[in-house]
């Protein structure tokens, strides 16, 4: 049986069409924003793929704060 190596971190792939859902956005902004080189992804053949935790962080990295923080207490 061949064993293939484990990759680091959170190594959970998703599909742009998964991404998208996740998002709750388009395929068409998946793909402006990969060819853009603004989201991280991973082209594999023809295929691309987003890892999950790359994502979150780039969304975290991404997220914008409320302008006045006494607003939603």
């Amino acid at each position: 049986m061949t064993q293939y190596p484990v990759l680091p971190g959170d190594a959970t792939f998703v599909s742009p069409r998964e991404l998208a859902c996740l998002l709750r956005v388009s395929i068409d902004c998946i793909y402006r924003l990969v060819a853009k080189r603004t989201l991280p992804s991973y082209r594999l053949l023809h295929r691309i793929l987003f890892r999950r935790g790359d994502v979150e962080q780039w969304l975290a990295a991404h997220r914008n704060d409320p302008r006045d923080p006494d607003l939603w207490r």
